[in-house]
């Protein structure tokens, strides 16, 4: 959800591709006004829960093609492997 969050801000800023996720995080967070995310986010009663919260409209991005989200998915499932094998390693498995 963070980084769908991050990409999202970073196409509006001029730092980054488009992303759809832009359009979502303004749905999502039903803002008037792009500016009101940090009053948004840090206003909620749990933060972190409402950017997690974000991840499953990632997904839903990605699924329809949209190229940030899609990175954002494979960076992801590439951490997820990489703490895997640590793990495995760790436990002594082959």
């Amino acid at each position: 959800g963070a980084e769908g969050v991050k990409a999202a801000l970073r196409y509006l800023d001029f730092r980054g591709p488009y992303t759809s996720l832009l359009g979502r995080l303004i749905e999502y967070l039903w803002l008037e006004e792009v500016g009101e995310v940090i009053t948004k986010v840090y206003g909620h009663e749990s933060p972190k829960e409402l950017v997690a919260g974000f991840a499953k409209y990632v997904v839903e991005e990605a699924r329809k093609g949209d190229a940030v989200a899609n990175e954002i998915l494979e960076g992801v499932a590439r951490e997820i492997a990489v703490a895997l094998k640590a793990g495995m390693e760790l436990a002594g498995a082959p």
